[in-house]
């Protein structure tokens, strides 16, 4: 919970740097160009048409969104929706849009009253000119967005941003991240990615690794058992699929869990590393 709340600090303070600098540039090019609609039908005309726009932007960029996770989905897990979930930029994007739509449709409100030249003691132009600022500010952003969630759905991806949150509690407890991590490694090898389990087993082996040196050896019995059988369960399925390449990882994974234990002296969890 706390680093997908830095996480989205993070995320959150990257769009407002992006939001902050194309007002300032925006405000800059429209007083240097006096850039402004000249009458007050152009300037109805052009708040109702960024509004359409904008609704007309959100409910493409969150249908295709929606499309390629529930593919992503259908290949890994559908556990890879909750994972998406915990990102913000999806959420920061959408509610970035429903205020824009929102601000437009107040200023759109205000200029359809007579004789109004101000709101709240500033002149119409202003507020005008920002939702300009903040239209083309939703324009820029979505390719970050899209970047940002196109390399989201990749396995390599995901198996980097889950090997951060696997610490010696979560391999005990075996909680969500540890079990979707495997599921990932799983899923790739019965879509004969082996690239990509090769890669989540490299990885796993080094967060492994230094656990075990800061462990106890209570914490140490529970650690090996948790990946023992993970890793006996990626060893069956790789010998019923006849991957003798993948085979022979898993061995040098109990082999490398195995070392560690010698040195830690506690032989006695040897018979589980040894096949």
């Amino acid at each position: 919970m706390k680093q997908d709340l830095i996480y989205l600090f993070k995320r959150a303070g990257i769009f407002l740097f992006y939001y902050i600098s194309v007002i300032l540039i925006c405000g800059i090019l429209f007083s240097h160009f006096n850039f402004a609609p000249t009458n007050i039908e152009n300037e109805r005309s052009l708040i109702s048409t960024i509004i359409q726009s904008q609704a007309t932007i959100i409910s493409i960029v969150i249908t295709l969104s929606l499309v390629a996770i529930q593919i992503t989905a259908s290949q890994y897990s559908s556990k890879i929706i909750d994972y998406i979930k915990r990102h913000p930029d999806f959420w920061i994007l959408t509610v970035i849009y429903i205020i824009s739509i929102i601000y437009g449709l107040i200023i759109l409100r205000t200029l359809s009253l007579d004789n109004v030249n101000y709101f709240l003691g500033i002149p119409l132009d202003s507020y005008i000119s920002l939702e300009l600022g903040i239209a083309i500010y939703s324009l820029i952003i979505l390719f970050p967005y899209i970047i940002t969630t196109t390399n989201l759905l990749g396995a390599n991806v995901i198996i980097d941003e889950l090997s951060k949150k696997i610490d010696k509690k979560s391999i005990i407890t075996q909680n969500e991240d540890f079990n979707f991590y495997f599921t990932i490694i799983n899923s790739s090898m019965l879509k004969n990615d082996l690239e990509v389990t090769t890669y989540g087993l490299f990885k796993i082996n080094k967060i492994i690794i230094p656990i075990f040196k800061n462990a106890s050896r209570d914490e140490i019995t529970q650690i090996n058992i948790a990946y023992d059988e993970k890793l006996r369960e990626l060893r069956s399925l790789s010998q019923k699929m006849n991957f003798e390449y993948i085979t022979g990882y898993v061995c040098n994974c109990h082999y490398a869990v195995a070392k560690e234990v010698l040195d830690d002296d506690l032989p006695l969890l040897l018979d589980s590393q040894i096949s």
